[in-house]
């Protein structure tokens, strides 16, 4: 300090001490903190918190989708039994005629009237009646009955119609069961033999298959075939894989004898003798042959040259052959 100029040893004096602040906290070796009791007073206040406030979940579009469609079933079964309760075909007064005289046809054209129906069997016998369900409003439900003059004459006709045709749709024939069989219930009221069989349940490899899918062409199971063994299909959705057959083709003892031109020491294959070649490459080196003419198999048709030189230069041979 004393070799510096007294305005320049001022710069380097120390500053003064900071001013003194009592505390505001309390100081750590006086603090307390009051005694933590348990939580066992409170057990009364949550029992009673749960009865008095009741949570309500609130319902998403699925779980609301799911309720919407068991209300629906459940009306739905509602007055299926309702209506069996209510069906009996011996008392209906729309039903006339002997039952085994009668034929049930389905899947029909909702346009198709009684007259075309009537003449489209007209050919199996005489048609004594031909009624086509409809609704409240008068329209069609999509099938009939008809009853014919002779019992022959309607078991021809569930014989021979059932996949004919009416306006591009096939039909489907049956004998009316209502009458004829016992315990008997129609579609409509949970039982029948019609539909599609979209959502009825599948066995197929061992799996059970409740979804059907929409309608449209088959599946690649249904049209799936094994080539070597003709149009035989190689699965069924209801029977799985299905079981392998021996193959059609003819036994070695059943086949035809052979034609003498051609049953020489080989067989059939003496056929194609003429076409084969004799000899395909006869050359001992590959420096020797000639790759000029690849096309020409047989040596006798190849231009035969003379041997060139090894030490030829390789690029100008390749360019002459090419050329």
């Amino acid at each position: 300090m004393t070799t510096y100029p007294p305005n320049i040893a001022k710069l380097f004096e120390p500053r003064p001490r900071l001013k003194y602040l009592e505390h505001i906290d309390i100081a750590p070796k006086e603090r307390s903190t009051p005694a933590v009791s348990g939580l066992s007073g409170y057990l009364a206040q949550l029992k009673s918190y749960d009865s008095e406030i009741q949570y309500t979940p609130t319902e998403g579009p699925i779980q609301k989708q799911q309720r919407e469609r068991r209300e629906r079933q459940r009306v739905q079964q509602a007055k299926v039994a309702s209506d069996l309760a209510r069906w009996n075909p011996s008392e209906d007064p729309q039903i006339q005629g002997d039952p085994f005289k009668t034929l049930f046809v389905g899947r029909l054209d909702y346009e198709v009237t009684e007259l075309e129906l009537q003449k489209k069997f007209a050919g199996f016998g005489p048609i004594e009646r031909v009624r086509i369900v409809r609704d409240q409003r008068g329209k069609s439900r999509g099938y009939a009955f008809l009853i014919f003059n002779s019992e022959y004459d309607c078991r021809n006709a569930y014989k021979e119609s059932n996949g004919m045709k009416i306006n591009e749709r096939e039909l489907v024939t049956d004998i009316e069961r209502g009458r004829t069989i016992k315990h008997w219930q129609p579609r409509r009221l949970g039982g029948g033999l019609g539909g599609r069989h979209y959502t009825k349940t599948r066995v197929w490899g061992g799996r059970t298959n409740t979804f059907g899918g929409p309608s449209g062409p088959r599946s690649v199971h249904q049209t799936r075939t094994a080539p070597r063994f003709g149009t035989r299909p190689a699965y069924s959705l209801r029977l799985g894989p299905t079981e392998r057959r021996p193959y059609e083709r003819q036994a070695s003892n059943e086949r035809p004898e052979r034609d003498p031109r051609y049953g020489g020491k080989y067989g059939v294959y003496e056929k194609y003798k003429d076409v084969k070649t004799e000899a395909p490459y006869k050359y001992e080196s590959r420096d020797s042959r000639d790759f000029r003419d690849r096309d020409a198999r047989v040596p006798e048709r190849r231009e035969r040259e003379p041997a060139r030189d090894k030490k030829e230069d390789r690029t100008t041979r390749f360019d002459r052959s090419m050329y």
